[in-house]
Protein backbone atom coordinates (compact mmCIF):
# COMPACT_ATOMS: atom_id res chain seq x y z
CA UNK A 1 0.00 0.00 0.00
CA UNK A 2 1.54 3.83 -0.88
CA UNK A 3 0.12 7.05 0.42
CA UNK A 4 -0.58 9.24 -0.31
CA UNK A 5 -2.93 8.86 -3.70
CA UNK A 6 -3.58 10.93 -5.26
CA UNK A 7 0.35 12.40 -4.94
CA UNK A 8 1.05 16.27 -5.20
CA UNK A 9 5.20 15.86 -5.09
CA UNK A 10 5.69 12.31 -3.45
CA UNK A 11 4.72 8.95 -2.32
CA UNK A 12 5.87 6.46 -0.01
CA UNK A 13 5.06 2.60 0.29
CA UNK A 14 5.04 0.97 3.48
CA UNK A 15 4.79 -2.43 4.69
CA UNK A 16 7.31 -4.00 2.89
CA UNK A 17 8.74 -6.64 5.64
CA UNK A 18 11.27 -8.02 1.98
CA UNK A 19 14.51 -6.74 1.09
CA UNK A 20 15.81 -5.98 -2.37
CA UNK A 21 12.69 -4.53 -3.65
CA UNK A 22 12.63 -2.74 -6.93
CA UNK A 23 10.35 0.09 -7.71
CA UNK A 24 9.27 1.36 -10.98
CA UNK A 25 6.36 4.02 -12.07
CA UNK A 26 5.48 3.72 -15.45
CA UNK A 27 3.43 6.02 -17.74
CA UNK A 28 0.23 4.94 -19.65
CA UNK A 29 1.89 4.34 -22.76
CA UNK A 30 4.70 1.97 -21.08
CA UNK A 31 7.40 4.26 -20.26
CA UNK A 32 9.32 3.95 -17.01
CA UNK A 33 9.74 7.18 -15.52
CA UNK A 34 11.34 6.45 -12.09
CA UNK A 35 13.55 3.21 -11.10
CA UNK A 36 14.38 2.55 -7.74
CA UNK A 37 16.61 -0.79 -6.93
CA UNK A 38 16.63 -1.73 -3.28
CA UNK A 39 13.70 0.43 -2.23
CA UNK A 40 13.70 1.19 1.84
CA UNK A 41 10.16 1.73 2.67
CA UNK A 42 11.32 4.92 4.91
CA UNK A 43 12.51 6.65 1.63
CA UNK A 44 9.82 9.24 -0.12
CA UNK A 45 9.74 8.79 -4.13
CA UNK A 46 9.49 12.17 -5.67
CA UNK A 47 6.99 12.72 -8.29
CA UNK A 48 7.25 16.46 -8.58
CA UNK A 49 8.56 16.13 -12.08
CA UNK A 50 6.37 14.05 -13.74
CA UNK A 51 3.34 15.71 -15.55
CA UNK A 52 -0.37 15.83 -13.86
CA UNK A 53 -1.95 11.83 -14.85
CA UNK A 54 -2.18 8.02 -13.86
CA UNK A 55 0.48 5.91 -13.49
CA UNK A 56 1.52 2.75 -12.72
CA UNK A 57 3.50 1.32 -9.95
CA UNK A 58 5.20 -1.60 -10.02
CA UNK A 59 6.57 -3.35 -6.88
CA UNK A 60 9.07 -6.26 -7.56
CA UNK A 61 10.54 -8.28 -4.89
CA UNK A 62 14.07 -10.23 -5.29
CA UNK A 63 11.63 -13.10 -6.09
CA UNK A 64 10.57 -11.10 -9.66
CA UNK A 65 7.58 -11.27 -8.25
CA UNK A 66 5.51 -8.41 -9.25
CA UNK A 67 2.32 -6.08 -7.62
CA UNK A 68 1.28 -3.72 -10.18
CA UNK A 69 -0.62 -0.16 -8.63
CA UNK A 70 -2.25 2.63 -9.94
CA UNK A 71 -0.91 6.02 -8.85
CA UNK A 72 -2.69 9.81 -9.07
CA UNK A 73 -0.50 12.74 -9.76
CA UNK A 74 -2.33 15.89 -8.82
CA UNK A 75 -0.24 18.70 -8.21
Amino acid sequence: AFCPNPAESFFEIGNLTQTGISVSVVNMVGQELIQINNYNSTASISVSALPIGIYSVIIENAKGEKQKLQLVVSH
